[in-house]
């Protein structure tokens, strides 16, 4: 049996810093949205607006696992939502628990949910969950059917978003041959025309650089959204501040991956990307539209994965978006999932309904934006 305590200032957080690295290390951090620099500078950018209510689950004094939780409300509406630190900017969201404790604590988790602690919320909304996340989990080693059915409107687990990945071989010659002809010869033939007239460097920011690289990165994300008379998703002080602060802290713990593409010494595209685990992530990327005939952005795709394969992991995820150039690589589909549940707060029998409402909102948003479907169940 777990016991649990419940952290509730942001005092009693940061002294939780020790055991979430001890956490990372033993692998019971997910995905690296749920590592401390992510989560940590988050809260230090956004959390001002919520009451903490992270949950630490402790066997005989040793922490097994750990739920970033918080109360907050959104959009200026009355309802309480109890969410994940990290929502919103976090393409994952999950529960950390330490291998072979997943069950347990998701069994725990789920007794808490029912418990008088609902009385502090009036609704829990859960976004950005993987089918074979911990929080998600029935059974020992049994994770949640895809595509399990439920009705948004009185609370349920519904399909929210798509994330494209792609696998990763052994070699980074086997990924060549896996790209196919036509790319392999595109990536060439680019590289030879930007080399003839160009001194071309791959790079990636380190700790005297990342600032500037950081600059360089916004800028060239903006120049590409506003090509398309649109803001991107950068736009504004407070979200730059929370990546640079997340940046540094990612960049401290070895997880950071900022590629960038000079030209003649100049940062012409630039990937902000991330590596945890087995995984490598492209979060976001940018480059000068007006370089565009010369696939600068695919060429440093190609190299990120490159690092990638040669850093020996298993999958490179795209994240969520079904944007076209995601599928140049040959990627497969993960199906991202909401959780929602009433609370007893004042305003727990509607929340959910309005949550299904704001759902469709978010699908109708993403086939405009992106082209794509809406998840499927």
């Amino acid at each position: 049996m777990l016991t649990l305590q419940e952290i509730t200032s942001r005092e009693e957080f940061t002294t939780l810093r020790p055991v979430w690295e001890e956490l990372t290390l033993a692998g019971a951090v997910p995905t690296v949205f749920q590592s401390w620099p992510w989560l940590s500078a988050w809260l230090e950018q956004w959390g001002g607006g919520g009451s903490l209510r992270t949950l630490v689950f402790q066997r005989w004094r040793e922490v097994v696992g750990i739920a970033p939780l918080l109360v907050r409300r959104a959009y200026g509406l009355p309802f309480r939502r109890l969410q994940w630190i990290g929502t919103g900017v976090s393409d994952y969201g999950d529960l950390l628990a330490q291998p072979g404790h997943e069950a347990e604590v998701a069994r725990t988790f789920r007794a808490w949910l029912q418990s008088k602690a609902q009385r502090g919320w009036d609704v829990m909304d859960l976004h950005q969950l993987r089918a074979d996340s911990v929080a998600l989990r029935r059974e020992p080693d049994a994770p949640l059917p895809a595509g399990m059915p439920a009705r948004a409107g009185e609370g349920g687990v519904w399909p929210q978003a798509v994330a494209p990945y792609r696998p990763l071989p052994d070699t980074v010659e086997a990924l060549h041959a896996q790209f196919g002809k036509k790319l392999r010869s595109n990536l060439r033939y680019a590289l030879r025309t930007l080399e003839r007239d160009h001194t071309v460097e791959f790079a990636q920011a380190s700790e005297e650089t990342l600032d500037d690289a950081m600059t360089a990165f916004f800028r060239l994300h903006a120049l590409r959204w506003r090509s398309r008379w649109q803001p991107g998703v950068l736009f504004g002080k407070k979200t730059q501040a929370f990546h640079r602060r997340a940046a540094r802290g990612l960049l401290e713990a070895e997880a950071l991956r900022l590629h960038l593409l000079k030209l003649d010494g100049e940062i012409v595209s630039a990937l902000y990307c991330f590596a945890h685990g087995g995984a490598g992530y492209y979060y976001l990327g940018g480059f000068d539209p007006d370089l565009s005939r010369y696939s600068v952005g695919t060429l440093l795709t190609a190299h990120a994965l490159e690092v990638a394969v040669r850093e020996g992991r298993r999958e490179f995820d795209f994240l969520r978006g079904q944007e076209s150039y995601k599928y140049r690589w040959d990627c497969l589909n993960r199906v991202n999932y909401r959780w929602t549940q009433p609370g007893r707060g004042a305003f727990g029998g509607c929340a959910p309904r309005f949550l299904q409402w704001e759902q469709a909102l978010a699908d109708r948003y993403e086939r405009r934006a992106h082209g794509g479907p809406a998840p499927a169940p």
